[in-house]
């Protein structure tokens, strides 16, 4: 999965995200900063990531990109 933002937001608790050996990947391209992640999770409870190949691609390095984003959750 590719894109130019985050590609997985999770919005509910007990959540798991296989991605079975998959690439997840954000692309950001220009000049303007803005936020990629690969799977962003915030305030949620027991979310479980299974196999993922986080990648991260682009021509810019933005602030708060990441390949795996937490806030605020519990597990």
């Amino acid at each position: 999965m590719t894109s130019a933002g985050s590609c997985f937001i999770v919005n509910a608790d007990n959540v798991i995200i296989d991605c079975v050996n998959k690439a997840v990947n954000t692309i950001t391209y220009g000049t303007s900063a803005g936020t990629s992640r690969g799977i962003e999770i915030i305030g949620r409870d027991n979310v479980e990531i299974r196999n993922c190949d986080i990648r991260k691609g682009g021509t810019i390095n933005e602030a708060g990109s990441a390949g795996i984003y937490f806030e605020n959750n519990q597990f």
